[in-house]
């Protein structure tokens, strides 16, 4: 019997021994050999920070988007989108759209404290076009392709009227903020574009897997989904584009013309089409400006409603 009580005892200070490490690290995060964070264990909940949703992170020098790093994933997507590539059509859209846009939603990423080279997220979510949907059960849709858990997580309204996933401002604002959250959860903003693609456990795993939060060694090693691995080179490559249009075969663009609107109250129950009459406005012109509304008609649930209309507009209210 004392034998066997010594080689229990024995047995059982081993498996401890053995198992420490482990639990050293799953218990605080930390990779002992180099002291990085590397993120949570697999069991511990999603949610295992805490969002600064009231605090703007102080980042220590500007991000870009602007990678010079020799990667196939990048030269791919370039050549996709220039001219003769497959992608010929739908950057001619996105350019000539984005300038309609880009100012307005740069201005709201600076007030939400995150850099401004984020917006060409929206480029490669939707291209600026607010009706834009996934094929995905639920779909996303929008400018910023939320679905509808994430939206409504982030104060989207959806209803059998309203669709706020599909304004300009209201989605932008959202977009903001959801990815100043990821990015406090990674510390790194390639990461924080990969959780906003695949989601934050998604990306949990990957890091966990291979102690490792640089977004390229994880593509390395297809760590993440196909399309994971593609979102950030195809985000890197369409700015690339952007601001350098001619270098890849683009010169005769017909951009719009940038956001001008103007907001006026409604004193009850309206439709777009009427409004559009009273005021002499394009109809086309006036849903652009507030896509929200899926119907014509215009939900009249609060004391004062605004909407917004062109410049060319007279009136303070209809």
């Amino acid at each position: 019997m004392k034998v066997f009580t010594v080689f229990f005892a024995f047995f059982i200070s081993l498996f401890f021994a053995s198992c420490a490490p482990l639990q050293a690290i799953h218990s605080n995060n930390v990779d002992k050999s180099s002291g990085e964070f590397i993120g949570p264990s697999l069991d511990q909940e999603e949610d295992f920070y805490i969002p600064r949703v009231y605090q703007r992170y102080i980042y220590e020098e500007p991000f870009s988007l602007d990678d010079d790093s020799e990667n196939g994933y990048i030269e791919y997507w370039l050549d996709f989108y220039s001219e003769g590539g497959k992608g010929e059509g739908s950057m001619i859209r996105y350019l000539e759209r984005s300038s309609r846009y880009i100012d307005f939603m740069e201005n709201i990423l600076k007030e939400e404290g995150i850099p401004v080279d984020l917006v060409y997220v929206a480029m490669a979510e939707s291209g600026f076009w607010y009706s834009a949907k996934s094929k995905a059960r639920p779909p996303a849709i929008g400018y910023w392709q939320f679905i509808p858990s994430t939206a409504a997580q982030y104060g989207l309204k959806i209803d059998y009227y309203v669709d706020e996933r599909r304004d300009f401002e209201l989605s932008t604002i959202a977009a903001a903020r959801f990815l100043r959250n990821l990015y406090n959860r990674f510390g790194n903003w390639y990461l924080s574009l990969a959780g906003y693609n695949c989601g934050p456990k998604c990306v949990d795993r990957a890091v966990n897997k291979y102690r490792s939060k640089d977004y390229w060694y994880l593509v390395q090693h297809k760590a993440l989904p196909p399309e994971t691995r593609n979102f950030v080179p195809r985000i890197i490559a369409l700015r690339k584009i952007a601001l350098k249009p001619w270098s890849y075969g683009f010169h005769h663009l017909n951009y719009e013309t940038s956001l001008e609107f103007k907001l006026v109250s409604l004193e009850g129950p309206a439709s777009l089409s009427a409004i559009a009459k009273k005021l002499g406005v394009s109809y086309e012109e006036l849903k652009k400006l507030n896509p929200k509304f899926k119907t014509d008609q215009i939900p009249f649930r609060e004391r004062t409603i605004y909407i917004r209309i062109p410049v060319y507009g007279t009136y303070n209210s209809v």
